[in-house]
């Protein structure tokens, strides 16, 4: 159950960081960090996964 919520807490942080980039142009990379964090987070969640 853990890695279910990094694995959706990675995707709303994906979405977040789209959120932010499609704003004013000097927030276009910080989005595109954020998305990479968040990216990052939901591997992270589907790797360790635990069979249930």
């Amino acid at each position: 159950m853990k890695s279910m919520k990094k694995i959706l807490m990675g995707i709303a942080i994906i979405l977040f960081g789209i959120a932010i980039s499609l704003g004013p142009d000097s927030f276009l990379f910080i989005g595109w960090i954020v998305s990479l964090v968040g990216l990052i987070m939901s591997f992270i969640g589907y790797y360790f996964k635990e069979d249930e």
